[in-house]
C-alpha cells in the first residue's frame, strides 16, 4: 500500500522515539560489537551471528539472508504487518499518534492483504492468469498514481508522465543506502537544500538504488521539488541465481513488500531491478562454464521479477542495468562477455523488462554505445543509467608508476559531463530516454575527490555548472575556481621528507584569490595523514613517516566557501635499506 495515510514528519517522530535495539531484542539475542550490536538473524536459521543492528541510524542488517531497514522494517517482518499496522504498532508504543481515517485504514489493511496474498501466489508460481488480471486491475483501482507510460518505436521511444513528454535528466542520489556507512542525517530541510540545487541545475529525477530508511522521506520531498525519483531494488552480485532458491525467495518477497509500499508516490518515475550484477557476477563466477548459466539465471530472475513488478503496479515501467564493458572475445583468453553479450541475452531472456540501462563512463565506450545498441537490436528504449567522468576501472585507464589510476583533472571531468549529455545521451534522444549523471556528491570510489557534482562539504564544484549548462543553457560563472593540474616534484620518498605540490587553475583566473586545502592520506582511503589550509597555490609538505603509497589531494575555494575545485597525484613513502 502507498504511505499516504501517514507522513513523513510523524514516520521520523516514531522512528526517533523508538530504541531499535530494544525492539530487535524482543526477538533476537544481542550483544554489542564495537558501534553495533550483533546477533544471529530472527529471519533465517543460522549458526555464526551475521545480524546488525546500528543504534545510531537505527537500522538492522543481515549479511546472510539480506534482511535489513528501519524498525518498520523489523516491526512489518518480525510480526508479518503491513506498513501501516506496523506504524500504527509502532506509534502506540511511542505516544505518536497517527491520525487516519478508520475506515479509509481498514479497507487499505484489506486490500493490502489481498494484494500480498495474490503477490505471494504469483511468487510461488501459483497464479493464474485470470487472477494475475483481477490483480493488475485491483492494483490500479486501489491508489491513484502518477501513471508512467513508454510510447513510439524505435527511433521514436517516448516516456510520458501524465501523458506528457518527459525526458530523464537525473542525477545519482545514493546517499545513506550503506547500511553500515552514514552519509548525512537527512531531515526534511536538508532534502529540500539538496533537491532545491539538483532542480536548479535543470535536473528532473533523481536515481536511488537501494531502499532505505530515507526513502519515503526521499519520494515526499522529491515530488514537493518537482522532481521523479528512478527507485532501485538492490540485487547482490553474490547470488548464485541458479540455485540459491532461499536467496531469491526473499528478494521475491522484498520486491513484493516495496512495491507495494511506494507504488502509489507521485513522485515514482520507473523500477530500477538490480545496478551491474550481470557484469559483477564475473567476480564470483571467473570460469565462464560456471558463469554463463549464472548470467541466463540472473536474466530469467528479473524477468520474473519484472513480471511480479507489473502484476502490483501496472502503472509504472521496469528497468534493469548493466555496466559498460565491452566484448573482448579476441584480448581474453577466455572470453570476456561484456554489454553486447548482456544486450543479447536480456533480450532473449527478459521480455518483461521495459528499459535497458547502461552504465558508461569512459569516451572510448559511450561514443559507441549507440551503434552497440542498435547493433544488438534490444527491442525496447535505453536509458544512459550513469555517466561521468573516466573511471578508475576496466581496460581503457592510465596507471600511473605505482601502480594507482591516475586521477582526471577537475577541467576534464567537467567537460566529460557536459560532453557526454550533448553528444551520446541527448543525441540520441528517441532511442534513448534520457541520462543520469553520478554521482551528486563526493563518493568514496577511485579516491576521495574522483566523482561528484558538489563536495562532502555541500560546496558546488566544475561538473554542477557544466551540466548546469548543458542542460540549462545558463552560462558558468566565470570566477568559479577550476583545477587543471596537480603538479609535484618528487614521486618517491622517505619517511617525513619535505616535496612541494603546485597546483595550476584555470589561466584566466588569479591564484592569489582563492583558498587552498591540501590533504594527505593512504591510496587505500583508510584514514587522513595530515591537512592544513593556506593561500599559496604552492607549498611545501612532509611526507609521512609510514611506509605506503599515498595521494596529496588541494580542495580550492572561493574567499565564502561556496564553491570548490580539487585535485589528486601520487606518491610513495619507503623505507631505506638497512645496510648489514
Amino acid at each position: 500500500m502507498s504511505h499516504g495515510w501517514i507522513s513523513g514528519e510523524t514516520k521520523e517522530e516514531i522512528r526517533r522515539r523508538t530504541d531499535i535495539v530494544a525492539l530487535v531484542s524482543t526477538h533476537a539475542s544481542l550483544k554489542k560489537s564495537g558501534r553495533y550490536y550483533k546477533g544471529l538473524c530472527p529471519f533465517h536459521q543460522e549458526k555464526t551471528p551475521s545480524f546488525l543492528v546500528d543504534p545510531e541510524r537505527g537500522l538492522f542488517h543481515c549479511f546472510g539472508c539480506g534482511a535489513g531497514g528501519d524498525i518498520f522494517d523489523f516491526a512489518m517482518r518480525s510480526a508479518n504487518l503491513t506498513f501501516m499496522e506496523a506504524a500504527q504498532e509502532l506509534g502506540r508504543q511511542a505516544g505518536v499518534e497517527i491520525e487516519t481515517s478508520p475506515d479509509a485504514a481498514q479497507r487499505a489493511s484489506e486490500k493490502e492483504q489481498i494484494l500480498r496474498a495474490l503477490a505471494g501466489r504469483f511468487a510461488r508460481g501459483r497464479l493464474s492468469l485470470g487472477a494475475l488480471a483481477i490483480l493488475a486491475v485491483f492494483s490500479a483501482a486501489w491508489v491513484q498514481p502518477v501513471r508512467v507510460t513508454i510510447v513510439g518505436e524505435p527511433g521514436r521511444y517516448e516516456l510520458r508522465v501524465s501523458d506528457r513528454p518527459f525526458y530523464v535528466k537525473g542525477v545519482s542520489f545514493p546517499l545513506n543506502e550503506d547500511p553500515l556507512h552514514f552519509d548525512e542525517h537527512l531531515t526534511p530541510d536538508r532534502l529540500r537544500f539538496h533537491f532545491h540545487r539538483i532542480r536548479g541545475m535543470g535536473a528532473n529525477t533523481v536515481r536511488r538504488y537501494h531502499d532505505s530508511p530515507d526513502t519515503q522521506l526521499i519520494l515526499d520531498e522529491a515530488s514537493r521539488a518537482n522532481l521523479m525519483v528512478l527507485l532501485g531494488i538492490w540485487l547482490d552480485h553474490d547470488v548464485d541465481y541458479a540455485y540459491d532458491a532461499q536467496r531469491l525467495q526473499v528478494y521475491r518477497d522484498r520486491v513484493r513488500d516495496w512495491v507495494l509500499r511506494y507504488r502509489g508516490h507521485p513522485a515514482l518515475l520507473m523500477w530500477v531491478l538490480g545496478n551491474e550484477t550481470w557484469g559483477l557476477l564475473k567476480k564470483e563466477f571467473q570460469d565462464t562454464r560456471d558463469l554463463w548459466p549464472r548470467r541466463k539465471a540472473y536474466y530469467l530472475f528479473v524477468n520474473e521479477l519484472a513480471r511480479l513488478v507489473k502484476s502490483l503496479d501496472p502503472n509504472h515501467p521496469v528497468m534493469t542495468v548493466d555496466e559498460h564493458a565491452p566484448d573482448l572475445f579476441e584480448t581474453h583468453p577466455r572470453g570476456f562477455l561484456g554489454i553486447e553479450t548482456s544486450m543479447g541475452m536480456l533480450r532473449d531472456l527478459a521480455p518483461a523488462v521495459d528499459v535497458f540501462g547502461i552504465n558508461s563512463y569512459f569516451p572510448q565506450d559511450i561514443s559507441v554505445l549507440h551503434r552497440t545498441v542498435l547493433r544488438t537490436r534490444i527491442g525496447r528504449p535505453y536509458l544512459v543509467s550513469e555517466f561521468g567522468p573516466p573511471a578508475y576501472w576496466g581496460v581503457h585507464w592510465t596507471w600511473d608508476d605505482l601502480g594507482l589510476p591516475v586521477e582526471p583533472t577537475d577541467l576534464v571531468k567537467s567537460l566529460s559531463y557536459a560532453a557526454n549529455w550533448k553528444y551520446h545521451v541527448e543525441a540520441h534522444r528517441g532511442w534513448n530516454l534520457g541520462g543520469n549523471a553520478f554521482v551528486w556528491k563526493d563518493k568514496k570510489e577511485g579516491s576521495f575527490t574522483w566523482f561528484g557534482l558538489t563536495d562532502s562539504q555541500d560546496r558546488l564544484k566544475p561538473a554542477y555548472w557544466s551540466l548546469r549548462e548543458a542542460w540549462t543553457g545558463q552560462r558558468q560563472p566565470p570566477n568559479r575556481p577550476v583545477v587543471v593540474g596537480l603538479e609535484i616534484n618528487k614521486r618517491w620518498m622517505r619517511p617525513e621528507e619535505s616535496f612541494v605540490v603546485r597546483t595550476r587553475l584555470l589561466p584566466h583566473l588569479d591564484p592569489e584569490g582563492f583558498r587552498y586545502t591540501y590533504v594527505v592520506g593512504p591510496a587505500a582511503m583508510t584514514h587522513l595523514a595530515a591537512q592544513f589550509t593556506t593561500e599559496l597555490p604552492r607549498v611545501s609538505i612532509q611526507a609521512p613517516g609510514t611506509s605506503d603509497v599515498y595521494r596529496v589531494y588541494v580542495y580550492v575555494t572561493t574567499r565564502d566557501d561556496r564553491w570548490v575545485s580539487t585535485g589528486s597525484t601520487t606518491f610513495g613513502v619507503y623505507l631505506p635499506a638497512v645496510k648489514p
